[in-house]
C-alpha cells in the first residue's frame, strides 16, 4: 500500500511466480491482433453443412429408351414436399442412370414412363437391389393410364430381377385414408360425415 492508502499496481519482477514458470506474456495489442487474425481465418472458410448436399433432391432413374413423360412433375412434387413438410428441397430433379455412383446420395428415386423399356445389365440390377435394401425408396409412376401396360410389365420384370421373391404389393385402398404416412389430407368422406 502507498502512503495514501491506495493499492500500488503489481509489477512482475524476477521473483514473481509468472516469471519463475517461464511464461512469456504478450502485450495486449499483440494478443488482440492475433485473435482478430484467427477470426478472419476462420470466417473465410465456407460452411459446407448448409450447402445443397443437405437439401432434399428428387432423383429420376434414366433408362436409354425411356423418355420422361411428365417433365415438370418432379419439380411440382418437390414444391409440394417443401410446402407441406419441414423438408428443404432443391426444385430441379436430377437424372442418373443405375450405373452412377451418385445413386446412393438420394433417398428417393422415381421411375416414370409410358412405355416398356429394355432391362438393365446384371450389374445395374444388383446396384438397384443394393440401393433398395440399404434403405432407398423407389417410387414408380406409370403414365400409361391403365394397369397391365408395357411399362407396368417392364417394371414388374425389373423388380422381380432386383428383388427375387420379394415383390411389392399395392397398398389396399381401404387403409389409405386411415394411414397418416400415406394420406396427410383428410378424406372427403370423413369431413362430410362431421358436418352431418
Amino acid at each position: 500500500m502507498s502512503a495514501r492508502g491506495l493499492l500500488e499496481p503489481r509489477s512482475f519482477s524476477k521473483s514473481s511466480p509468472v516469471a519463475e514458470c517461464g511464461i512469456k506474456l504478450l502485450p495486449r495489442r499483440q494478443f488482440l491482433g492475433g485473435l482478430a487474425l484467427a477470426g478472419l481465418l476462420c470466417a473465410s472458410r465456407t460452411a459446407r453443412a448448409l450447402g445443397d448436399l443437405s437439401k432434399f433432391r428428387l432423383l429420376r432413374l434414366r433408362f436409354p429408351d425411356l423418355p420422361d413423360p411428365r417433365p415438370s412433375a418432379l419439380r411440382r412434387l418437390a414444391w409440394e414436399l417443401e410446402r407441406r413438410t419441414s423438408l428443404v428441397t432443391i426444385p430441379d430433379p436430377i437424372e442418373l442412370p443405375l450405373s452412377s455412383p451418385e445413386l446412393f446420395r438420394y433417398p428417393l428415386c422415381v421411375l416414370s414412363g409410358e412405355r416398356g423399356f429394355a432391362m438393365p445389365s446384371e450389374a445395374d440390377t444388383i446396384r438397384l437391389r443394393r440401393y433398395l435394401t440399404f434403405g432407398g425408396c423407389l417410387l414408380v409412376d406409370s403414365a400409361e393410364g391403365r394397369t397391365g401396360g408395357s411399362f407396368d410389365e417392364s417394371v414388374r420384370k425389373l423388380l422381380a430381377r432386383a428383388l427375387p421373391g420379394d415383390m411389392p404389393r399395392p397398398v389396399p385402398p381401404t387403409t389409405c385414408c386411415g394411414n397418416p404416412s400415406i394420406s396427410c389430407m383428410p378424406s372427403l368422406d370423413a369431413c362430410w360425415s362431421r358436418l352431418r
